[in-house]
């Protein structure tokens, strides 16, 4: 699958090719660590590669600006978007949200597995996307907190 935004910038889908698999993984690595949730950067790129191949997503695209790989969104079966593009193309974000949010629908709502619209999960140190997701109309609903041992 591909969506096109404008004639500068695509969305491709990471699995369709080898390139955008290489390209993802760069992108990863790149990553400061205020967008830094989850991931750990020791990510080996055979691992990488593996986790895609898993298809862990109902869908997952790069961003290309003029054919350039700049960033990563990803949609899950729980309605939930994850987001990454390089901070020099941050201004694209708002075209790029209304566009994807405007073509691809959220998944049902199933009690306990999902909301009925999408949602996404930013560091709280990441004000660039929190201004931008008000700004597409993003509503915050809760507070997540991780307990360390």
């Amino acid at each position: 699958m591909k969506i096109i935004i404008n004639k500068f910038l695509v969305l491709e889908n990471i699995q369709d090719s080898l390139e955008n698999i290489k390209a993802s993984y760069k992108l990863y690595k790149t990553r400061p660590k205020y967008h830094l949730i989850s991931a750990e950067k020791t990510l080996k790129y055979v691992d990488h590669v593996k986790f895609v191949k898993k298809n862990p997503y109902r869908k997952w695209f790069i961003i290309k600006l003029n054919k350039e790989s700049i960033g990563t969104v990803y949609f899950t079966p729980e309605n939930s978007i994850g987001y990454y593009i390089l901070d020099r193309y941050i201004k694209y974000t708002k075209v790029i949200f209304l566009k994807l949010l405007a073509d691809i629908k959220p998944l049902p709502k199933k009690l306990s597995v999902n909301q009925k619209n999408f949602t996404i999960n930013i560091s709280p140190r990441n004000k660039k996307y929190e201004n931008i997701i008000n700004d597409v109309g993003g509503k915050i609903i809760q507070k997540t907190f991780i307990f360390n041992n």
